[in-house]
Parts: structure tokens; C-alpha cells; sequence
């Protein structure tokens, strides 16, 4: 399940792209090493540890970079 969300580019254009939801996100964090992902990320392990176990907010900022990361991740694997 994709979440389909709009992103303005500019005051006149927008542009809609898919991302994860975050029970998606979730589950993929579920067997990630946290370190290692918050070193290829700009986003603290504490954040994702957040993420990972639901606990405080997070920005849409966050989800967005995490749902890209794994979507980037999925492509090179079937590409």
C-alpha cells in the first residue's frame, strides 16, 4: 500500500509521487540494522528508533526520506 501524496514544486506546479505508509516503513526497519541505515540516511538512529517502534512524531520530512531510501533500495534490487 502506497500513499499518494502532492508535493508542491512551486506555487503553480504540483508534483504526486507514491510513498511508503508507515506500517511499511515499520516493517522493513523491523530486521535493519539501525546504525548502519542512520549513516546512509541525515537521520538519527534515535529517530529511527522512533519510526521503528512507533513511539513520539516524527516529520513528514523523516517518513518521506526512509520511504525513498527503500523504494531506491527495491529498484536496484529488480533493476
Amino acid at each position: 500500500m502506497y500513499i499518494k501524496c502532492a508535493h508542491n514544486v512551486n506555487h503553480r506546479n504540483t508534483e504526486t509521487f507514491q510513498m511508503l505508509a508507515i506500517d511499511q516503513i515499520r516493517t522493513r526497519l523491523e530486521h535493519m540494522n539501525i546504525a548502519k541505515l542512520a549513516g546512509s540516511l541525515s537521520i538519527s538512529r534515535q529517530t529511527l528508533m522512533k519510526v521503528k517502534n512507533g513511539n513520539g512524531n516524527v516529520s513528514y520530512k523523516v517518513v518521506e526520506e526512509i520511504s525513498n531510501y527503500f523504494e531506491e533500495l527495491e529498484a536496484g534490487e529488480k533493476g
